[in-house]
């Protein structure tokens, strides 16, 4: 979960300095939060802004029991001061919270930043207060989005239109563009799949066949039915054997199906000493095995 962003540049006359932050003083104090910071930005700033040769990079750094993620951005032009703008977007999460799924989030922002940079001064020309303007809306539906739907689209022209003087009329790039963020789950590495070992679905996969999927996906879904082991599927459907492991342990990846010991007459089945206790206190069980 995003505990906080917030927007920074070099500014010439102040040094490194945060533009923009949500929530309301979370990196650096504000009269209208008098909440404790999170963090203070003095502690970070030389990673957040960094040297040249830092960016274009992504930048994690840890702090105060959170991890701040950026992708600073540093752009040359005469129509700067100094001929350059060092800007950078940054997360922040707790320490301890996997962020692989936020690592293309910093990075898209701060491609789309840059385009609109480099078409009509989005960032540079944005002299809105703290709290306040484009930028502002920008990171809060941001944030909003993410935590509460793993996804955002975001129309750039919709916060030009809301705060430019002139109205949509004065819209240029920026109506053209759209921030389109999925964060998406990473799930641990399945387990190697063996020969004897049985495929059983976990969901209807009529569902979801697609024909555009992998051939040999297509030909051995049909042979996916709790009693076939993997090698006499690879044999059925005539598909070569270490592709067929493959296409299995992709569908075991996302939880379409588990594996299971290969049935065989000799083998005796019973249940243990903890069903009876079971079974009793779970009236879904009783349900489940009277319709069995």
């Amino acid at each position: 979960m995003i505990k906080a962003i917030f927007y920074s540049k070099f500014d010439t006359q102040e040094g490194p300095k945060v533009v923009h932050q949500v929530p309301d003083g979370a990196i650096v104090p504000s009269p209208t939060a008098p909440a404790p910071l999170f963090l203070a930005f003095s502690d970070i700033s030389f990673f957040v802004i960094p040297r040249q040769e830092l960016c274009g990079n992504l930048i994690q750094v840890c702090a105060n029991g959170y991890r701040i993620l950026g992708y600073p951005i540093c752009m040359k032009s005469p129509r700067y001061d100094r001929n350059e703008f060092i800007f950078n977007f940054c997360l922040v999460l707790n320490e301890e919270e996997d962020f692989s799924t936020y690592k293309g989030v910093v990075q898209k922002l701060a491609d789309l930043m840059r385009g609109l940079e480099e078409q009509s001064g989005f960032l540079s020309r944005d002299y809105s207060k703290s709290g306040e303007g484009k930028v502002y809306s920008l990171c809060e539906t941001l944030m909003e989005d993410l935590n509460n739907y793993c996804e955002c689209m975001i129309p750039i022209g919709e916060f030009s239109c809301k705060f430019c003087p002139g109205g949509a009329a004065n819209v240029g790039a920026d109506d053209l563009n759209t921030l389109n963020i999925k964060l998406f789950p990473i799930y641990p590495a399945p387990p190697p799949v063996r020969a004897w070992q049985v495929p059983l679905f976990t969901v209807r996969y009529q569902s979801f066949v697609d024909e555009n999927w992998d051939l040999t996906m297509q030909r051995i879904v049909p042979y996916i039915n709790g009693v076939n082991s993997v090698r006499i599927i690879s044999i059925l459907a005539d598909a070569d054997f270490s592709l067929t492991c493959r296409a299995i342990r992709h569908l075991l990846y996302y939880g379409c199906l588990f594996l299971l010991d290969i049935f065989t007459f000799s083998a005796i089945y019973a249940p243990t000493a903890q069903f009876t206790s079971t079974i009793a206190c779970d009236e879904a069980m009783q349900q489940e095995c009277a319709r069995y």
